[in-house]
């Protein structure tokens, strides 16, 4: 009986943690100050194309360390920039946009803070 309590004790206090770190996460992009719209799809287009123009995604170097990282930002800047190009809000494209890419997070057990603190730096004024 201690065991099964201990154990359901542990249980929510990882649930707890994970979901302050998901509010942690979402205050951080809805308390930004934002530039405009149009200034965020400037900026996005302008990080997208140096992404796709870095050689190693563009010559699809899949085996050079610096490729999953730049293939999961540009996955995700794309991403957040058709939110934006739709009428998204940018908090609502980047929590959306962030949804996309915790799929593919999911596999390589790397954690989305990085992606999170860089894009908001991006649109921040």
């Amino acid at each position: 009986m201690k065991k099964k309590f201990l154990t359901m004790m542990l249980f929510f206090a990882f649930l707890v943690a994970g979901v302050q770190s998901a509010s942690a996460q979402d205050g951080l992009v809805v308390n930004a100050n934002y530039v405009n719209s149009v200034e965020a799809t400037v900026l996005l287009a302008t990080e997208i194309t140096s992404i796709e123009e870095n050689p190693i995604i563009a010559e699809l170097q899949f085996d050079h360390i610096l490729y999953p990282h730049l293939a999961r930002t540009l996955n995700f800047y794309v991403s957040v920039y058709e939110g934006i190009v739709i009428g998204n809000t940018i908090p609502t494209s980047i929590i959306e946009g962030t949804e996309v890419a915790n799929d593919i997070l999911d596999t390589s057990g790397e954690t989305f803070d990085l992606y999170l603190q860089e894009i908001v730096a991006l649109l921040s004024q």
